[in-house]
């Protein structure tokens, strides 16, 4: 299953300047990880997730009709 830490892999690729001239700022880009933990804070809110572990909360799984698998999670001690 997905976690934020494997979330978070992908930031350092987004960190990395980019090999071409951005055309509309004139320079090369790279993005802030800061802004980035931030952005995929929201990601989560959005969808009903934990924004500490990245997965989807009790609530939201019942919202979606899915009681039983929110039950499985925290026998596990996943959510």
């Amino acid at each position: 299953g997905r976690s934020r830490p494997g979330d978070e892999t992908v930031i350092p690729w987004f960190e990395k300047e980019e090999a071409f001239v951005n055309p509309v700022l004139g320079v090369p880009m790279a993005g802030d990880r800061a802004k980035l933990l931030k952005l995929l804070d929201e990601y989560y809110r959005l969808r009903g997730w934990d924004q500490a572990t990245g997965r989807p909360t009790r609530r939201k799984l019942d919202e979606l009709g899915l009681k039983f698998v929110a039950e499985e999670l925290a026998k596990q001690g996943l959510i």
